[in-house]
């Protein structure tokens, strides 16, 4: 379960900071510890299925993750399929860019698919601007991100011209603009 959740939470940087990369773990090899906290949780080891309820946290050195109800399913093999989060999802994600910040209603990770889609009024901020939708997917393999419905992007004048996107400078009377 550890390897899912971690991987639910590099895939909302990846997809966000196409440049980021995952900390490195304490040893070489080793997968940083993940910590879950919540007021109850139910672990169906025949379906393969645990259910945190109420207050949710999960942290590991690169992340934090809160919602109030998180279910993740595993296959036979161990191996995570799906992790949802529902109800106040909030989720940080910091590396060597800065920290990312996506929140919505619901947020759910696609195993077989590697992706991430946050639902509810999601919105993303990062150093780089606000971005709001009805619905962000993100394809975590790819470094893609595809935002739909009602979608908004807010860009703070610094951000534009750290990326080579700032607007052209107005023409002087006489001059044609640039």
């Amino acid at each position: 379960m550890t390897l899912g959740l971690a991987a639910l939470l590099a895939g909302l940087a990846l997809a966000w900071l196409p440049s980021s990369r995952p900390a490195a773990a304490a040893e070489p090899g080793a997968e940083p510890d993940v910590d879950i906290r919540a007021d109850e949780a139910d672990f169906d080891l025949q379906n393969r299925t645990a259910v945190y309820r109420g207050n949710v946290e999960a942290k590991d050195p690169q992340m934090r993750l809160s919602c109030q109800v998180l279910t993740a399913q595993w296959s036979e093999a161990n191996r995570i399929t799906s992790i949802v989060a529902q109800q106040q999802v909030e989720l940080e994600v910091t590396d060597e860019q800065g920290t990312t910040r996506a929140t919505g209603t619901n947020a759910v990770y696609t195993a077989e698919t590697d992706l991430v889609e946050l639902t509810g009024e999601p919105k993303l901020v990062n150093r780089l601007g606000t971005l709001m939708a009805d619905r962000v997917v993100l394809a975590r393999a790819k470094g893609k991100l595809t935002a739909t419905g009602n979608v908004r992007m807010v860009m703070p004048a610094e951000a534009l011209k750290e990326t080579g996107l700032s607007a052209p400078k107005k023409a002087e009377p006489g001059q044609k603009p640039r």
